[in-house]
């Protein structure tokens, strides 16, 4: 039976490199993936303006998932000629709460943690940069954020910990990232990528996937339990995470991009399908 494969990824530090975000050795790849109409599902901490960006360079039109779960777009018709996508080129068909309201919230319940934590857009540009790894240029569509907020935590742990399970009460969650904690509601990559695999099978016909996911950070890690093909992709100069059902994970040599391209292709079947007019 012929295997209706899938790949969920990452981007920082697992398609995109982690210092660099390059990506010019995975092109010729994600060309040929592309040409067997296998679906690449980017499943990102990034905003969709970030994502646009990468996709119009691929030129990929296929859904993708946004920070951490917490937006699902999916194209609204095949206009996969367009020399450039944008938002009216995707529709958003699943989505947490807004950035306004997860504000709304920290802001009318949350005083006595106020002082622990910085929003990202409360950093100078110099601090932000340091911290986000990004150009001067790309800082602004990566504050574009629409389901989440991104903070940098200033205090000990057992008052992060007092600050997550109050943050459950009011239904929001705080997931790590491999740079920032990403507040927002109660998604992650794992549940989005279900109900997006869900809502394939509407419309695209199709219920067996074989999902590949790849990823690097404690983000990524319901994602990965509920593929079949999970893959850590290395980040320099750290040791890969752990976590329940790890034993089932394959782990890349090299890190990101090359750790990607290295990853997906040590599939044998899906190494075939996708080299085989090479």
């Amino acid at each position: 039976m012929k295997k209706n494969y899938l790949i969920s990824t990452d981007l920082d530090g697992t398609f995109l490199g982690y210092e660099d975000f390059d990506y010019k050795v995975n092109k010729i790849i994600v060309s040929k993936i592309v040409h067997k109409n296998i679906p690449i599902i980017f499943n990102t901490s990034k905003t969709f303006d970030e994502v646009i960006d990468i996709k119009n360079e691929l030129k990929i039109y296929m859904p993708f998932i946004v920070e951490n779960g917490s937006g699902i777009f999916f194209p609204t018709k095949e206009t996969i000629t367009k020399k450039k996508y944008s938002r009216n080129d995707f529709q958003l068909i699943s989505s947490g709460p807004s950035r306004e309201d997860i504000n709304n919230i920290i802001n009318s319940n949350f005083s006595e943690f106020t002082d622990l934590f910085d929003f990202s857009n409360e950093l100078n540009k110099e601090d932000l940069k340091k911290i986000s790894g990004l150009p001067y240029a790309r800082l602004k569509n990566l504050l574009n954020r629409q389901f989440s907020e991104l903070l940098v935590w200033k205090s000990n742990k057992k008052k992060l910990k007092d600050f997550e399970y109050k943050l459950s009460e009011f239904g929001l969650s705080l997931t790590k990232g491999a740079r920032f904690l990403h507040l927002k509601g109660q998604s992650n990559k794992g549940t989005a990528l279900r109900e997006l695999l869900v809502h394939m099978k509407k419309v695209k016909k199709v219920d067996n996937y074989c999902v590949i996911a790849l990823g690097d950070s404690e983000n990524d890690v319901e994602m990965l339990q509920i593929s079949d093909h999970p893959f850590l992709i290395k980040i320099p100069n750290r040791d890969f995470i752990k976590f329940k059902g790890s034993n089932k994970v394959r782990k890349s040599r090299n890190p990101a991009p090359i750790g990607w391209k290295e990853s997906i292709l040590s599939l044998d079947d899906f190494n075939k399908l996708i080299l085989e007019e090479i």
